[in-house]
């Protein structure tokens, strides 16, 4: 992983591809392989953060494009995952959310021409690093509509499952992602199924869990979620359960591991975790806020949230 973060921060932090106005920078793989991982390690490393960072506060709600001095030395870089839909009018406002620029008029607004006109002028002369997460479709012309407030010399990094995205967004450099090997695999899992990473004290998981693991497709996230399931399992029959579940043969593109992990779930905790379904993707969760509504549903007990 450190050395794909190393290759994509340097294409960030070169110079366009042949003067481009904005060169795209696709990572590509599997769901679950780690593109967003990734995408995160790269967005937070110190080179990139001194090279698209802030170094003054633009005021949230009442920016002057005249005043010269609140955009003084700032450079910018914004997060927005996308999922299904690629909506234009959606991302223009969280860009502009993510940078700072943003009015709860303009969250409200419907006027993609005047979002837009606001992004240009706020991010006019400025170095700015765009991450678009988790982007399953875009046409020619989303596209093209997208980028038109972006500055000269603007980064975006891309994460997607299709290559279709990275060719149609014509990128500069495409990152393919590909699973785990068996043997990094079974070290994960082993790291995270057993006390201290020792299997050697419990032979009969460990034979199970040198099945179970082949089945995880090298993803891993699916190895984090059964290595973590099956820690607190010690008998062998909790491991054989798992290994010969009819969910693996299950046509989803849901990952499979993480329906093991849901099913072991108690009563309670799968309706309180089905509840949250209702929210769209890339939504950010407050607990207590959250907790309040699981009560008002009547999926939580009130006594045992009162206790925590």
């Amino acid at each position: 992983m450190d050395e794909s973060k190393d290759t994509i921060v340097n294409r960030l932090l070169s110079h366009n591809a042949d003067g481009n106005m904005i060169d795209v920078i696709s990572i590509v793989g599997m769901g679950g392989c780690g593109k967003t991982t990734l995408a995160q390690l790269v967005y937070n490393d110190e080179r990139v953060n001194r090279h698209f960072g802030l170094e003054d506060q633009i005021g949230s709600s009442h920016f002057d494009f005249k005043d010269k001095k609140a955009s003084k030395h700032i450079n910018l870089k914004a997060w927005v995952c996308v999922s299904e839909d690629f909506l234009v009018l959606r991302i223009t406002k969280s860009i502009l959310d993510g940078i700072g620029c943003a009015t709860p008029s303009d969250l409200l607004s419907s006027n993609l021409d005047s979002l837009q006109f606001k992004l240009k002028e706020s991010l006019r002369g400025k170095k700015f690093l765009l991450v678009l997460d988790d982007v399953w479709s875009i046409g020619c012309r989303e596209w093209d509509l997208l980028r038109l407030p972006l500055p000269k010399g603007s980064k975006v990094l891309v994460t997607t499952r299709d290559e279709n995205v990275a060719t149609t967004m014509r990128s500069v450099y495409v990152h393919h992602l590909t699973g785990l090997s068996e043997a990094d695999s079974w070290k994960l899992f082993q790291r995270l199924a057993f006390v201290n990473g020792d299997s050697s004290q419990y032979p009969d998981l460990e034979s199970i869990g040198r099945d179970i693991v082949p089945k995880c497709g090298g993803l891993p996230l699916a190895i984090n979620t059964l290595g973590r399931l099956l820690y607190s399992k010690t008998e062998t029959s909790e491991w054989k359960k798992n290994l010969d579940s009819e969910i693996w043969y299950l046509k989803t593109d849901v990952l499979l591991s993480l329906i093991l992990s849901y099913q072991d779930l108690p009563l309670q905790l799968k309706r309180c975790f089905a509840y949250c379904s209702i929210f769209p993707k890339a939504h950010e969760f407050h607990k207590e806020k959250l907790i309040l509504l699981w009560m008002a549903k009547g999926l939580y007990d009130f006594n045992e949230a009162w206790k925590e």
